[in-house]
């Protein structure tokens, strides 16, 4: 699975790109306060307003029929995002 996600899509500022599988998950994750881009191991979702806002995900359980995200909320940060998963 392909991942994208950004807090506000009209201004691109705070952004990540992951994949996860049955095995592993990753993500880039391109911040503007402080500015960084980092790689962050074993999350598929993680996005930075700043210090203390943030929410980050991974993939909790797999399933014949889908799959589900845990969600780690820090402060108020809401974003968009797309997925892709390919079999």
């Amino acid at each position: 699975m392909i991942i994208l996600a950004v807090d506000d899509i009209d201004i691109e500022k705070n952004w990540s790109v992951g994949f996860a599988s049955e095995a592993v998950s990753m993500c880039m994750r391109v911040s503007e306060d402080p500015p960084s881009c980092n790689v962050v191991s074993n999350k598929c979702v993680d996005v930075r307003k700043d210090v203390s806002n943030h929410i980050s995900s991974n993939i909790s359980s797999w399933g014949t029929d889908g799959f589900d995200l845990a969600w780690a909320l820090t402060g108020t940060c809401g974003i968009k995002f797309v997925y892709i998963v390919l079999p």
